[in-house]
């Protein structure tokens, strides 16, 4: 597991980046256009939605 030190400004940019990217992940993998898109989102969203997680529980934590 992946733990993180950040305070409430830092984890909310974090989140909102991390967001963005994911979406942006799901995108070009629904296009179908590049495999290797699809398998680097297979990979990353395991560990995306863990800090993500995390973010939010900090963030109501704060």
């Amino acid at each position: 597991m992946l733990a993180l030190n950040l305070n409430r400004d830092e984890a909310a940019l974090l989140t909102r980046i991390l967001d963005a990217y994911t979406a942006e992940l799901k995108r070009a993998a629904a296009d179908g256009s590049s495999g290797d898109l699809s398998t680097r989102l297979q990979r990353e969203q395991p560990l995306l939605r863990d800090v993500l997680a995390q973010l939010v529980s900090q963030q109501r934590a704060a």
